[in-house]
Formats: structure tokens, sequence, C-alpha cells
């Protein structure tokens, strides 16, 4: 479960570095 737990969390702080670094490239 923490495996499974600690993708998910992977995964969403990689969207969000994602969006933050798009933001700022429109910028």
């Amino acid at each position: 479960v923490n495996a499974i737990q600690m993708k998910e969390t992977v995964e969403e702080n990689t969207s969000t570095t994602e969006r933050v670094f798009q933001d700022r490239q429109y910028q």
C-alpha cells in the first residue's frame, strides 16, 4: 500500500511541477 501511495504522490508532484514550469514559460 505504501508503495502505491508513494507512486501516486510522485505522479502528483510531477504534474504540479510540469504545470508550474509551463506557467513560467508562458510568462
